[in-house]
């Protein structure tokens, strides 16, 4: 039979909300976009670094924000990273941030959290590696516990 099948079921989809992706470029873009795809992810939308901050914002849920940087975007390249830093530390979402070796010391002077996953002129392997990390350090539930009970 050559009918194709229209069967809702038959849908697979990932259980995660979606990757976000923000860039300064279309060609940081598509590198972005390559290394989300090729681990697995939902892209949930793309966006410029100019509108990124506050797209976030609107989003309900993501699974992680992938951000590529090819160039310096200034003053919304900092509101970005504020705004990633803050999210990341209250459990939002993950971030990986891409970049290239010029923007270096700009973003370690921007970015304190431990949490971020920061790879500069990374290769492929690279990048497979730290979305797996900031995804997993993601899925990690915060365990507490009391010292003095272990005595």
């Amino acid at each position: 039979m050559d009918a194709i099948s229209t069967d809702a079921a038959d849908l697979h989809y990932s259980n995660l909300p979606p990757m976000l992706l923000a860039a300064s470029s279309e060609r940081a873009m598509m590198s972005a976009e390559r290394s989300v795809i090729a681990a697995g992810f939902r892209v949930g939308a793309r966006m410029p670094i100019e509108l990124a901050a506050q797209r976030i914002g609107q989003q309900a849920s993501a699974t992680g924000l992938w951000v590529e940087l090819d160039r310096d975007c200034g003053e919304a390249m900092g509101e970005l990273l504020s705004k990633i830093r803050s999210d990341v530390s209250d459990g939002r979402y993950a971030a990986v941030i891409s970049a290239t070796s010029d923007l270096l010391d700009p973003l370690a002077a921007l970015l304190d959290a431990g949490d971020i996953e920061l790879i500069i002129d990374a290769e492929d392997s690279d990048r497979a590696a730290a979305l797996a990390i900031a995804s997993a350090r993601r899925s990690m539930p915060l365990l507490l516990g009391d010292i003095r009970k272990r005595q």
